[in-house]
């Protein structure tokens, strides 16, 4: 097994929470390395992908009342543990 893999399985074996700030870690450092401009165009790309979707019909939509209710569950799960 590579390094890498080693690492990668000792990381996924940590508990959620641990993963859960590793991860925003390093994507706060791929952050830095991208400029507000480039981060502001990469969204406007994608916010025109997601209307275009929308638009053609081919988006997958959730009511926004079971995103509100996914979203708590979720929640409470995190405070709960």
């Amino acid at each position: 097994m590579s390094d890498r893999s080693e690492l990668m399985a000792k990381l996924l074996a940590l508990p959620e929470d641990e993963r859960e700030d590793i991860a925003l870690r390093l994507l706060d450092s791929l952050k830095e390395a991208v400029s507000p401009a480039e981060w502001s165009a990469a969204w406007r790309e994608e916010l025109a992908r997601r209307w275009a979707e929308i638009e053609a019909g081919t988006a997958v939509t959730v009511d926004w009342r079971d995103s509100i209710a996914e979203a708590r569950k979720m929640l409470g799960q995190r405070i709960d543990s």
